[in-house]
């Protein structure tokens, strides 16, 4: 199974400071994993709010029920400028992600699929850590 935290920190956009998500899966940002596959964009994506993103991924689904969400938006702050989607399964024991789009419908081929346990996964959506500073990009700034 994979490991899941959820982290929030202050992001700076070209439209001002707020409060943005990003996703740790197996100790690696999400948004890393997708800026890396998808050549010429690195930095073109950034966080959403908590308030955008936490809720619809906490949501109870139907048992085996394929949903897809945004998990990121536009490096420029303005969330619907730019996203990346992916798909939410949920069964009794896991939930899984994968599928991952950008706006332009181009698949994200090596990034996920991830499966979570749920009972983790909800600890982590419940509990998201916040931190000093975004910590997608620090890998390559170290």
């Amino acid at each position: 199974m994979d490991r899941l935290e959820v982290v929030v920190a202050v992001e700076h956009f070209p439209i001002g400071a707020c409060p943005a998500v990003d996703f740790i899966v197996n100790g690696v940002s999400l948004l890393d994993a997708i800026e890396a596959a998808v050549p010429g964009h690195g930095g073109g994506y950034g966080g959403l709010k908590p308030e955008q993103v936490l809720p619809w991924l906490r949501e109870p689904l139907p048992h085996e029920q394929l949903f897809r969400g945004v998990f990121y938006g536009c490096s420029c702050g303005v969330a619907k400028c730019s996203q990346v989607t992916g798909v939410v399964r949920r069964t009794a024991r896991t939930v899984g992600w994968g599928r991952f789009l950008t706006s332009a419908d181009e698949p994200l081929h090596n990034v996920g699929p991830f499966l979570f346990e749920s009972r983790y996964y909800a600890a982590a959506l419940s509990a998201p850590r916040e931190v000093a500073r975004p910590l997608h990009h620090q890998q390559r700034e170290s």
